[in-house]
């Protein structure tokens, strides 16, 4: 159960980050706005997440299993 809620803890940190990040781009994107730049970064971003859920589902998987 620790370990769950230390996963839940990081869950709701990295949601925060990501939530103040969006923030912080919403004062900048009206003064240098590249589409190039934005899809990479979006797509780099989804290749990140995707990671960090993938470890997160082996974790949990680990201690069930």
């Amino acid at each position: 159960m620790k370990k769950m809620k230390k996963i839940k803890f990081w869950f709701v940190q990295i949601k925060k980050e990501i939530v103040r990040i969006n923030k912080e781009d919403e004062k900048c994107s009206f003064i240098s706005f590249n589409p190039i730049k934005e899809y990479v970064v979006l797509v780099l971003g989804s290749i990140v997440l995707m990671s960090i859920a993938a470890g997160a589902a082996f974790v949990l998987y680990w201690i069930t299993g």
